[in-house]
């Protein structure tokens, strides 16, 4: 299992919900777990990793390592804008404006409840990893331009290594 980079298409996925919680959805848990920590990350998505399921694990040294299955989120009417990357897009940072506060609920890795109240950049994470599961990636959020300039320099990138990432 390895973190699928962009333009791979199972990014652009939407995420079906997680029905039951067995022993393949704890592996793939434990994997995700492992590849985030491997890769300094913060947060991390079940298609991030190539599995199109509604899983996020997120750990900004709030709260430790939290696990959410079909997670869903509400939205305040604050905002502030985050400075984030992505461990689908490396290289690539970009301001996101964001909602200052977020309330998620879903289900843990052992099916009891979750619901937390997040602030700044946990709430940040929280959106990041669940737009993932929607599809929507970091370069969806970000202005034009500084997309743009991604892109051009990935397909250099890409043109100079013979077409690979």
């Amino acid at each position: 299992m390895h973190i699928h980079i962009y333009p791979d298409k199972i990014l652009k996925t939407k995420c079906e919900p997680i029905t039951v919680i067995n022993g393949d959805v704890q592996t793939l848990i434990e994997n995700m777990i492992e590849i985030m920590y491997k890769n300094n990350g913060i947060g991390l998505a079940a298609p991030q990793v190539g599995i199109p399921s509604q899983i996020i694990i997120f750990d900004t040294n709030k709260n430790g390592l939290t696990v959410v299955i079909n997670p869903s989120i509400t939205l305040n009417k604050e905002e502030f804008f985050s400075l984030e990357s992505c461990l689908s897009i490396p290289g690539f940072e970009g301001k996101v404006r964001r909602k200052q506060v977020v309330y998620l609920e879903g289900t843990d890795r052992y099916e009891k409840p979750i619901n937390i109240e997040a602030t700044d950049l946990l709430a940040a994470c929280i959106q990041h990893e669940v737009e993932h599961l929607q599809g929507i990636l970091l370069l969806d959020r970000v202005i034009r331009s500084k997309k743009e300039a991604y892109l051009k320099k990935l397909k250099k990138y890409r043109k100079a290594n013979n077409n690979k990432l």
